[in-house]
Order: structure tokens, then sequence, then C-alpha cells
């Protein structure tokens, strides 16, 4: 675990947008999450528009200019892409896998409420007929 605060540079602005305002991002919750625990207190955490985009764009990093940043990016893109290479045909299987699991579910709970809507619509009428609709 890291002892004293650092600066992190990162072209994802949502995990930025997300540690600023302490509320974690709706797809990489697990992710932020992560980064909360590893970063110690005083740490910061700085957006670097990724692959030359947004060429207005000038660093506010203290000690850090904006050409130093933007080659720092590009440095991590390669390592994070060489690094992550090896495990795309695997990461790939498991996103099919996991699209098929949720297609499955989505599935069976709509042919789930499409067999039993006669039994809903039967209990909400009961509970109409006595009055007691609002409990439902």
């Amino acid at each position: 675990m890291l002892q004293v605060p650092v600066c992190v540079l990162t072209d994802n602005s949502a995990l930025v947008t997300s540690f600023v305002a302490d509320q974690p991002p709706g797809d990489l919750g697990a992710y932020w999450a992560m980064i909360r625990h590893l970063l110690p207190v005083g740490s910061s955490l700085h957006w670097v528009p990724a692959h030359g985009r947004r060429s207005t764009w000038t660093s506010g990093i203290p000690l850090v200019s904006t050409q130093e940043a933007r080659d720092l990016n590009a440095r991590a893109d390669l390592s994070a892409c060489s690094a992550t290479e090896p495990m795309k045909a695997t990461f790939a299987a498991a996103q099919l896998a996991c699209k098929t699991a949720f297609d499955w579910a989505s599935l069976s709970v709509e042919r789930q409420e499409r067999l039993t809507q006669d039994w809903h619509d039967s209990v909400a009428a009961r509970a109409k007929a006595i009055g007691r609709l609002r409990d439902m």
C-alpha cells in the first residue's frame, strides 16, 4: 500500500469526475473502488486527453508540463496495450459469456412475466375489489 499521496494522470474523465465528486461511476464501480482503496489520503487524480485529442488542452498539474502529461499518457497506453494483449481472447470469451447469460436471464424474466401476467391481474383485481390495491 502506498504511504504518501500520489498524483495520478488518466485519460478516463469519468473516473476523475467520480473521484472528485466521491461518487462511483456506473460502469467503473469496481475500478473506482480499487483506485480509492489504493490511493492514500491527499492523492490527486488528473485528466489528460487521450491520443493527442483536444489540442488546446494545457496541463494544470503542478510540475508536469502539457507535453510531459501527453507523453506519459502515450507511454501508459502502450504499456496497457502490451499488458492486456495476451488476455484479449480470454476477455472476449468472458464478455460473450456475460452477454449470453444476460440475454438468457432477460428472456427468462420476460417469459416469466408473460406467463404469470394473468395471475398478477387476478390478484390485483381481487385486491381492488376489497379495497386493498394500495397494499400491492
